[in-house]
């Protein structure tokens, strides 16, 4: 019977608590919210003049980041292509194919973790 005077108590806490909250004033820093977009508002925005020479360096740093993707994606893709042609065996596999576990490795370990 406490079991069950715990759980209604614990449920009508909860319903009071909603009630409560959805009564108070309507406003996002009355619920707590800190950011002014939580709650649908607009930001504001503002227009930003910077003279001609930072716009420029910051176009270079731009595209020197760029660069670095592309080069970095062109590597990624050379790699890939690299692994594909030697066609290496996975973990726990053998040229042959897949090995049971429980059975050993030729460098002595055992498939599947076991020692």
């Amino acid at each position: 019977m406490n079991r069950v005077v715990f759980v209604v108590c614990v449920v009508l806490a909860g319903v009071a608590g909603f009630l409560a909250g959805r009564a108070s004033v309507d406003d996002a820093k009355a619920r707590g919210d800190s950011r002014p977009d939580f709650a649908g508002g607009r930001t504001e925005r503002r227009l930003v003049e910077l003279p001609a020479d930072e716009v420029a360096v910051l176009r270079d740093k731009a595209g020197k980041y760029d660069d670095r993707m592309r080069r970095q994606l062109e590597d990624r893709k050379r790699a890939s292509r690299t692994l594909e042609e030697l066609d290496l065996p996975g973990p726990g596999e053998t040229p042959e194919g897949t090995l049971p576990p429980g059975t050993r490795r030729p460098d002595g370990t055992i498939v599947g973790g076991a020692t």
